[in-house]
Formats: C-alpha cells, sequence, structure tokens
C-alpha cells in the first residue's frame, strides 16, 4: 500500500512480464516489498508474473511438448547430436586430396571432436585449404519435380536461403548428380546440432521466450512446408523423404557460404570449418577465430573462383580450427547452428499494459510513439524492449523502454514531456530520456525499469544460481540451453544493478540537499536569498 498522505501511483499493476508460453499470462503474484516505491508515492501493488513452468528449480522434468499449442517436435526425448562418423570423416577427406579443384595441407586431419585440425604449428597466413568452384554446390540443374518443390520454397520463403539450398541437398542425398555431391553427403551429420532437431525437452530447458517463439516458428514453417509443398509435389517420388531428413538437410545446409553477393554454396570440408564458439565447452568464453575465409571471384587457375582458409594467427598442433560466422548475433548463432555464445548480447522484455489499471492518457500515448501487440486480454497491450549491457544507462536501456517508462511514472501528459508535450515529434518523445527530469521524478522512472528487468529475471524456472550450479555438470544440448539462459540472466542482473546503483546514486544527492539545506548559513558557508521587506506605505 501507498504512505499515507501520499498520492497512491499504481505502477506495478500497469505492466505484466509476459510468458507467451501459452498465449495468456498464468503467473504467480508477487508482493513488491520496495521501499524506494512507497516512498516515492507508488503504490505496492500485486506485480504479475508469467512462468514458464510452476517449479522454479526443477527444469529438468517436464512435459515433452510445446506448451503453446501442439507443435510435434521432430526427434524424441532421447536425441543428441551426432557428427558424422570416422569412417565417414576419412573417406571425405581422401576424396578431397585426390581432387584437383581442392589444396589441403598435408597435416590436416580430423580430430577426437569432428573438427578440422593440423598436426604441426603454422604460423599466420598460411592456407589451409582451398576448394575451387567446380566443388562449389549449389541449387541448380534439378529434375523437374524437385524444380517444382525448389520453386514453392523461393515463393512461400524467398528470404530462407538455407531451405532452398536444403531442398537440393535433400535430391542429391538420393540421385547425386556429381562426385562432389556423392563425397559431401559423408559430412552430414545425422543429428545436427541446431535446434531445429532438438526435443521438446531440450527446447524447453532454453527458458528464453523469443528463443522458443523463434524454435517453434522454424519448426512449423518445416512441418507446413513438408505437409503442404514438398508431399503433393513429391508423393509418387520412390523413396519420399520424411520431415526429419528436410530438417536435416536446411540445418546442414545454413553451413554454406557466400561466394558471391547473394549465391551461397556448400564447400566440401571447407564448411564443415565453423564458428569459434563450436570449439569450446557451452558457457566458456568464446574465443576468437583462428582462421578467416577469403573467397577470391577470379583468384584460382584460369582466373576461376576459389575459397581459402587461411591462418588468420598461428595455430598450434591439435588446435580445432575456426572462422568467423560474419552478420550472425549470438541468438541466431544458438538457432542457426546450435553453439552458445558469450559475445556482446541484448535481452528482450515484453512489458504487457493492463487496461484495468493504466490511464487512457497514458495508453493512448504509449500507441502513438511504440509499436504495441495486443495483450492477453481485450484492451491489454504489450511492448517489447531489450536491454543490454553498457557503462552507459540510456545504452544499456532500449530508448522506447525508457519511454514507456517515463510515461507510466508520471501522472499526466504534462509531468511526462513538458506544457508543449503535444508539439513534440515521436522521435523527439522516444529520444527524450531522463531529460527535464527532476530527482524525484528520475527515481520514480529508474523504479518502473527496475520492476521491468526484475519481473523479466523472476519470470525464468529457475534461478542464477541453481543454473551455475548445474552447469558444469551437463553436457550435449542441455548444456547448451542452460549456458544460453544462464547469459541472459546475467545480462538482465548486471542491468538491474546498474539501474540501482544509480538510483542510489540520486538518492545520495537529495540526502545530500537535504542535509545542507537543514543547516545555517554560518556552517554551509551559504547565504540565504534576503526576502524582499515590504518597505513603506
Amino acid at each position: 500500500m501507498a504512505m499515507q498522505g501520499v498520492a497512491s501511483h499504481p505502477i506495478d499493476q500497469r505492466f505484466t512480464v509476459t510468458g507467451l508460453t501459452n498465449g495468456r499470462s498464468v503467473g504467480r503474484r508477487w508482493q513488491s516489498k520496495s521501499k524506494v516505491g512507497n516512498s516515492l508515492g507508488i503504490a505496492a501493488a500485486p506485480f504479475f508474473l508469467t512462468s514458464l513452468r510452476p517449479a522454479r528449480h526443477r527444469a529438468r522434468h517436464r512435459a515433452p511438448r510445446c506448451r503453446r499449442c501442439a507443435v510435434q517436435f521432430l526427434v524424441g526425448p532421447e536425441a543428441e547430436t551426432e557428427g558424422p562418423s570416422d569412417v565417414k570423416l576419412g573417406k571425405l577427406l581422401s576424396w578431397a586430396r585426390q581432387q584437383d579443384f581442392m589444396k589441403l595441407h598435408p597435416c590436416l586431419s580430423f580430430g577426437k571432436s569432428g573438427g578440422l585440425q593440423l598436426s604441426v604449428p603454422v604460423s599466420a597466413g598460411t592456407p589451409i585449404l582451398g576448394v575451387l568452384d567446380d566443388a562449389f554446390l549449389t541449387s541448380s540443374d534439378l529434375p523437374e519435380q524437385w524444380q517444382e518443390v525448389w520453386d514453392g520454397a523461393r515463393e512461400r520463403y524467398p528470404e530462407w536461403w538455407a531451405l532452398h539450398l536444403g531442398i537440393t541437398l535433400l535430391k542429391e542425398r538420393r540421385d547425386p548428380s556429381s562426385d562432389a555431391w556423392e563425397a559431401y553427403q559423408n559430412s552430414v551429420a545425422p543429428q545436427p546440432a541446431a535446434p531445429l532437431l532438438w526435443s521438446a525437452a531440450q527446447a524447453q530447458e532454453l527458458q528464453y521466450v523469443p528463443m522458443k517463439k523463434q524454435l517453434r516458428s522454424r519448426i512449423e514453417a518445416i512441418q507446413e512446408f513438408y505437409q503442404e509443398i514438398l508431399v503433393p509435389v513429391l508423393g509418387e517420388v520412390p523413396g519420399l523423404p520424411s520431415v526429419f531428413e528436410l530438417a536435416q538437410a536446411v540445418a546442414t545446409a545454413r553451413r554454406a557460404i557466400e561466394v558471391s553477393p547473394g549465391q551461397r554454396a556448400l564447400l566440401p570440408l571447407l564448411d564443415m570449418v565453423g564458428s569459434p564458439e563450436a570449439t569450446v565447452p557451452a558457457g566458456k568464453p568464446t574465443p576468437e577465430a583462428n582462421c578467416e575465409l577469403q573467397v577470391e571471384p577470379e583468384g584460382g587457375p584460369g582466373g576461376r573462383a576459389i575459397a581459402i582458409l587461411v591462418a588468420k594467427r598461428d595455430v598450434q598442433p591439435g588446435e580445432t580450427l575456426s572462422r568467423a560466422i560474419l552478420g550472425l548475433a549470438p541468438d541466431e548463432v544458438l538457432l542457426e547452428h546450435g553453439w552458445c555464445s558469450t559475445r556482446p548480447d541484448d535481452v528482450t522484455i515484453h512489458v504487457g499494459l493492463k487496461k484495468a489499471v493504466v490511464e487512457s492518457w497514458q495508453l493512448a500515448t504509449l500507441r502513438e510513439v511504440m509499436d504495441l501487440e495486443p495483450g492477453d486480454s481485450p484492451g491489454d497491450w504489450m511492448a517489447s524492449a531489450k536491454v543490454r549491457r553498457s557503462s552507459v544507462l540510456t545504452q544499456a536501456v532500449d530508448a522506447k523502454l525508457i519511454a514507456a517508462a517515463r510515461v507510466l511514472s508520471a501522472k499526466s501528459r504534462e509531468e511526462v514531456l513538458g506544457a508543449e508535450w503535444n508539439l513534440m515529434t515521436k522521435d523527439e518523445i522516444l529520444n527524450a530520456g531522463f531529460e527535464g527530469l527532476s530527482s524525484t521524478r528520475r527515481r520514480r522512472l529508474l523504479f518502473v525499469l527496475k520492476r521491468a528487468v526484475e519481473g523479466a529475471l523472476a519470470a525464468y524456472d529457475t534461478t542464477i544460481i541453481r543454473d551455475q550450479e548445474i552447469l558444469e555438470y551437463l553436457q550435449g544440448r542441455e548444456r547448451v540451453a542452460v549456458a544460453y539462459r544462464l547469459g541472459k540472466k546475467m545480462i538482465l542482473q548486471d542491468v538491474q544493478a546498474q539501474l540501482e546503483r544509480a538510483d542510489e546514486k540520486i538518492r545520495q544527492k537529495q540526502a545530500k540537499r537535504e542535509k545542507d539545506s537543514a543547516l545555517p548559513s554560518a556552517v554551509t558557508g551559504k547565504r540565504k536569498s534576503p526576502t524582499p521587506g515590504k518597505g513603506f506605505g
């Protein structure tokens, strides 16, 4: 409850941190005990949080299905990442050494982990592996029915190039059109690491709602394409591939390399050199890549295109080779390849605006300046924003989240933006930040931000301490999932601490001003402004 004599300001009721696991808020009430909120005139009303599951410390036991809808996962609960066998890798390496269009370092081999390595040290700039355009495997010259499937993929998912190339790979597994395609099949993992081929229980361990939504959408898209396009077109083709084989091909095709603008190709052996995240256990700091890929359109013999893997630094014997995959954020590294990155990342926070408690002018203002989505109940809305690590608070928290907190912590539009708020543009409102706010208003704004971050952290099924305790005992996909969600929670914890420090700094300044104002001028050395006399007459 609000303090007596202070106007109630139920910010806590105005937004919900939503889980989005089943399309509705199924959470628990959490009673605020914040003294800061009370001292600022903010009522400590119940704050709704949603949880992916009721139990907070039993992340390893759950029903193997998607909570929101009956999404059929593509593998069973015991599935685990499995790479190509040593025999197949040996065949691929022997084949590559015999080809005129491939050049290999004589000491190149596969290590115990299945990654490529060298048995001797090499210095920076040393060419390790080269592939001429004869072995650039692309989507071309498909039989009529397969071409129809490929065209259907381009029409329905024009930007999903891994699906386009995956269809070609799927066809070549049944009827290789060249020795290169036949040899390439030795590099296809029976169980790729990508979450597309995780079980429901493994996917649930991720806990991070935006990632689970993306994964669910990807699985649904694969199943819809398989049922609505691939099966009707290839129904009479002998040996109709399964939906698992389609997903397997798409996950493998994600290794493709851009050999020219807009043109991606699978490169035997070379595209098995992955991102440095794949070279260390999940949760360990991501190292820098030790190699770099150079694609030269006319650098090969006779002016032919060539892709060359070159040592970026000195490489030691037994060190797994890696290359940077440009343009992939940490979330994409996980979604596309199944690796956990510790590179700079961000966390999305979903803030639900409840119609019953948000003032109409607040909702109208937020709808003017933010992209809101319909909430769980009629009239409710939801906003999304991101937070990240940064030494600057306004960079650590998205401008639109600060703007939302500024609106929700105010009692009128004039208090939010000043008397001339109606003359401000959308960008001016979004970028107002903390500008023009008194110390008390800043603390109220920070209170809203702290509650949003705190709620997002509390909505996870397990705590940071629990994840840290179990991480070192886990392996495979479960370790990847726990390391991934732990990274997200650590970001939220760091941002929360940053908000606490900012609030404490303001509080200390306020206390100092109050103390100084209570002391006589003889102590402070400051003279009070003289009071004008009444004068005569």
